[in-house]
C-alpha cells in the first residue's frame, strides 16, 4: 500500500474521530523493534506475529525535498531508508497515548563544555568525535581512554548511536551540539547477524541518517557514550568464570555479553 493508504490504513482502527491512539509509528518507534541480531525477519517472533520480511512505512518525512518522502524501516535486515509516498509497502500501527507534550527542541540536550545530554534517552555523549577511523578493537580502546569528568566512556550499541539521527536536519543529520566528523559513518558494538566469520558492525552514516543495505563495517569513527549504571544486557549468556584481560572484554562485560555467571569475576583491564 502506499503511504497515505497506511496512513488511512491505520487510522481506520480509531473507532472515535476524537480520540486517534492507532497511527502509524515514528522513524525512532519503528527501529526501536528491529533486532539486529537477526534476519528475515529481523525481529522477535515470539512478540511481533506474523511479521513479513519486507519495507514498512513511518510517519516520519524526509526533510529537504520537494516531492513528499517518508522513512521507512525494511525488516528483512533492519535497514532504514526513504521513499516516495507513491511507493507500495506494508504498514505495522502503533497504539500511543499522548499524556504529556512533547518537549520542545530547545530542550532535547543539554550541552556542556565537553559532553551533550539526551534528556529523551537519559544518555550522556562526548560532544567531540574521534579524529579518524578506528577498527573495533582499536575504538573500544579509544572510549575508556577519554576519560572526561572522571567517568567510565565506551562504544555505543546500535540503537543507542541511531538515537543521535535526527530527521528534521539534512546533511548531517546531527544536532549543532555535536564537534567534530559529522558527516562521516560511526560505528557501534552491534554485530551484524551476531556473525563471528567475517565480523562487521552496524554503522550509520550521519550524512543522510539512512541505514543502507550493507551498512555494517569493520571500521569507522568514533562518538562516545557515558556508561550508565543501569545498562540493559543482551541476550548472550555465558556460565563459569570470567576473566577481563583487556578493554574489548570490559566492553563486552558492561554490555551484558557474560550472563549467567556462576563463578568469580576477575578484571584485569587497564
Amino acid at each position: 500500500m502506499t503511504f497515505n493508504q497506511a496512513n488511512a490504513y491505520c487510522e481506520s482502527f480509531n473507532s472515535n474521530p476524537n480520540q486517534k491512539y492507532v497511527r502509524l509509528p515514528t522513524r525512532n518507534e519503528l527501529l526501536s523493534i528491529v533486532n539486529y541480531r537477526k534476519r528475515n525477519p529481523a525481529i522477535d517472533e515470539d512478540l511481533f506475529v506474523p511479521t513479513t520480511p519486507g519495507i514498512y512505512w513511518t510517519k516520519t518525512e524526509r526533510k529537504g525535498v520537494f516531492n513528499p518522502e517518508y522513512w521507512t524501516v525494511n525488516f528483512k535486515d533492519g535497514t532504514s531508508y526513504f521513499y516516495s509516498d507513491t511507493a507500495a509497502f506494508h504498514a505495522r500501527c502503533v497504539i500511543h497515548f499522548d499524556a504529556l507534550p512533547p518537549l520542545p527542541p530547545t530542550t532535547h540536550y543539554k550541552v556542556g563544555t565537553e559532553t551533550v545530554y539526551d534528556y529523551g534517552t537519559k544518555l550522556t555523549w562526548q560532544r567531540d568525535s574521534s579524529d579518524k577511523s578506528l577498527s573495533y578493537e582499536g575504538a573500544v580502546e579509544y572510549c575508556p581512554n577519554r576519560r572526561i569528568n572522571n567517568q567510565d566512556w565506551r562504544l555505543p550499541t546500535f540503537k543507542e548511536l541511531i538515537s543521535l539521527v535526527d530527521t528534521s536536519r539534512v546533511k548531517p543529520t546531527l544536532d549543532p551540539a555535536f564537534r567534530g566528523a559529522v558527516t562521516n559513518r560511526f560505528i557501534s558494538t552491534t554485530p551484524m547477524f551476531d556473525e563471528e566469520i567475517n565480523f562487521k558492525l552496524w554503522s550509520i552514516d550521519f550524512n543522510r541518517g539512512a541505514i543502507p543495505e550493507g551498512g555494517a563495517v569493520s571500521s569507522g569513527f568514533v562518538r562516545c557514550v557515558k556508561q550508565r549504571d543501569d545498562s540493559g544486557s543482551s541476550n548472550r549468556v555465558f556460565r563459569g568464570s570470567v576473566d577481563i584481560l583487556s578493554n574489548l572484554d570490559l566492553q563486552r562485560f558492561r554490555e551484558g555479553h557474560y550472563q549467567g555467571i556462576t563463578g568469580n569475576v576477575t578484571i584485569r583491564s587497564n
